[in-house]
């Protein structure tokens, strides 16, 4: 659904935050805290969830997004995107390790080819 520039933790959480800033300009926004929720994507990890309902829907039919947050890291890790009772896409980031210590001889031309 994305291509790999589009793609990744920043450019899903920047989506989400247009688009629902977006709907609260046009006083369209509802959400709904879902509570702290074990997500299956991420192995059973609990992290909380937010559901928004599109009141009128949007591209590809969006009716409702649920995206889910991470409680250590506060990032967000899942998101949901549903028309009606259809799926339209799920994305998840699991076993996230930020700024993993990488050895010096990581990206050297030979561990590259």
């Amino acid at each position: 659904r994305y291509p790999p520039n589009e793609f990744g933790i920043y450019r899903g959480t920047d989506r989400v935050y247009d688009a629902w800033r977006a709907a609260r300009e046009r006083g369209e926004l509802r959400t709904e805290y879902l509570g702290m929720r074990p997500v299956p994507e991420l192995d059973g990890k609990p992290c909380h969830a937010i559901r928004r309902t599109c009141l009128t829907p949007e591209e590809d039919g969006l009716t409702h997004v649920t995206i889910q947050f991470d409680p250590d890291t506060l990032l967000q890790v899942g998101a949901v995107l549903m028309a009606g009772d259809e799926l339209i896409g799920r994305y998840h980031f699991a076993h996230l390790k930020l700024n993993p210590r990488l050895s010096v001889d990581r990206f050297t031309p030979d561990s590259l080819k």
